[in-house]
């Protein structure tokens, strides 16, 4: 859970993202992201970024749902 959870907006939904995709990239259930985020080498760059992007401790730092949507869908322009 995000740690602002005592607040509602759109950064907790994009925390919450960012874990996942630091579980896809991982293979791990985490409950702790930041501790366990050690990328697979296999997994492309910017997915470990995004991931990253979207699990700052700061929501204001985080991008925004629009932007991580972009970014997911100008990737997936370029994968087979």
């Amino acid at each position: 859970m995000a740690p602002e959870v005592v607040g509602s907006d759109e950064s907790i939904g994009v925390y919450s993202l960012g874990v996942v995709l630091t579980e896809l990239d991982t293979h791990r259930i985490l409950s702790r992201p930041k501790r366990f985020l050690v990328a697979d080498e296999s997994c492309l760059r910017w997915f470990v970024e995004l991931a990253h992007a979207c699990t700052a401790r700061y929501s204001k730092r985080r991008p925004t749902a629009r932007h991580v949507a972009a970014q997911l869908d100008d990737h997936n322009q370029v994968l087979p």
